[in-house]
């Protein structure tokens, strides 16, 4: 059996993906806080572990914006959560938050940024040169984080290993406490988590994201804090923002080719589909092509052939039969373009000839005299053949110089 190039290819295609999909992928250390990614720094486990500790109340993935996709600012008894790097919204967005929560409605959000907006309306500020809390690094140090809550007698301490500088929250109304501290780092109790009672509602901030994520979820018994802060918000209605999520396309909302492109396997395969498709027409295309004939253009055979046939009169020496075809073109062109009918070159018409073509009298008289004395003759010799067929051409020459001149003039 004759072994064809395309079933090398495909199997070569074949080979690669095998190859490429057991090859052991590297662990991805993005910090997405998405409930789609199960990689350390997702939220998969974190929003299952939310549909848990709110069972019988609808968990709602918001993947759109607050003004255009929760437009009804009279939504009350709602809670809704946002865990991100770092929390910006326009300015329409903005106030459809502070509606909600003037409404009666909780607002949970953990960043590491919050916007500067948002905390002057809130009276807030934060220290960005906190303490040291060990969080990304995967050396087996810890850093104790201590949770207080209002409702619990005793106090909860929660390991976290890693390192990175955190940031916490300061109250800048000295006037009015009505800033409410549910969580702090270790024994210097700087807030990392704390409640601002807002209008009818209440925002719930946590300047700490990463420990509401896969990686920090399974680790210990880390799982009770996340248990412990979001049993802070009320047992309500939820929900689950997808929109201001960091590293989306469109305000958060990824595209179907986000999705599919994320992960290493269908990177590979969507890769070598490519090169497969791309490679299979190289080759077929090359093989298949016919050569593209080299077509000559036409030519032009009246000349050739009207010398042909003018050299065949011309052997045959039937000179009487080549001076009448000549003089009857000559007519017809007369009759073409002066308009001179019948034309017999006679005297009277060497007049009317001469306004015409602005000829000299003198040329045409000897042109119609050469003419007559000829055209009846049945022995034309050479010689009076070509003297009468170069006065000919001749007119035929002076008649175009003359209108080109008149045509210039």
């Amino acid at each position: 059996m004759k072994w064809s190039p395309n079933k090398s290819l495909i199997i070569y295609a074949f080979l690669i993906g095998v190859i490429a999909y057991l090859t052991p992928q590297k662990l991805n250390w993005t910090e997405s806080y998405s409930n789609q990614h199960s990689w350390p720094y997702g939220a998969k486990a974190v929003f299952e572990r939310l549909e848990d500790l709110f069972p019988e109340n609808q968990i709602i993935i918001n993947e759109e914006s607050l003004f255009t996709g929760v437009g009804d600012s009279t939504l009350e008894n709602i809670n809704f959560v946002f865990i991100n790097n770092n929390m910006n919204m326009d300015s329409l967005d903005f106030d459809q938050l502070l509606k909600l929560a003037e409404s009666g409605n909780s607002i949970f959000i953990a960043a590491n940024q919050f916007d500067k907006v948002l905390l002057d309306t809130l009276d807030l500020s934060i220290d960005l040169g906190g303490d040291l809390f060990q969080l990304m690094n995967l050396k087996d140090v810890d850093s104790n984080l201590k949770l207080d809550l209002s409702y619990v007698n005793l106090d909860s301490l929660f390991k976290f290993k890693g390192d990175t500088f955190i940031s916490h929250f300061v109250d800048e109304d000295t006037i009015v406490c009505d800033l409410y501290h549910l969580g702090g780092i270790g024994e210097s109790g700087n807030s990392v988590f704390i409640e601002k009672p807002f209008g009818e509602g209440r925002f719930y901030l946590h300047s700490i994201p990463l420990v509401f994520t896969n990686y920090h979820l399974l680790e210990r018994d880390n799982n009770n804090y996340i248990e412990r802060v979001f049993s802070i918000l009320p047992y309500q209605r939820t929900y689950w923002d997808e929109y201001y999520k960091v590293g989306s396309q469109i305000g958060g909302k990824k595209s179907m080719m986000h999705v599919f492109l994320s992960e290493k396997s269908f990177q590979w395969m969507y890769w070598l589909s490519f090169l497969s498709l791309f490679l299979f027409m190289l080759f077929h295309a090359k093989r298949r092509q016919r050569m593209i004939p080299v077509l000559e253009p036409p030519k032009n055979e009246s000349v050739i052939f009207t010398k042909n046939i003018g050299e065949l009169y011309y052997q045959n020496s039937n000179h009487a039969d080549i001076l009448n075809k000549k003089i009857n073109i000559l007519k017809e062109y007369l009759s073409r373009k002066y308009f001179m009918h019948d034309i017999n070159f006679v005297e009277h018409e060497i007049q009317t000839l001469k306004e015409k073509t602005i000829h000299k009298e003198e040329y045409l008289r000897s042109l119609f005299k050469e003419i007559n004395n000829v055209r009846d003759g049945m022995n034309l010799s050479n010689t009076q053949l070509k003297k009468i067929n170069q006065m000919i051409n001749q007119f035929y020459t002076r008649t175009t110089i003359t209108t080109k001149r008149k045509i210039d003039v």
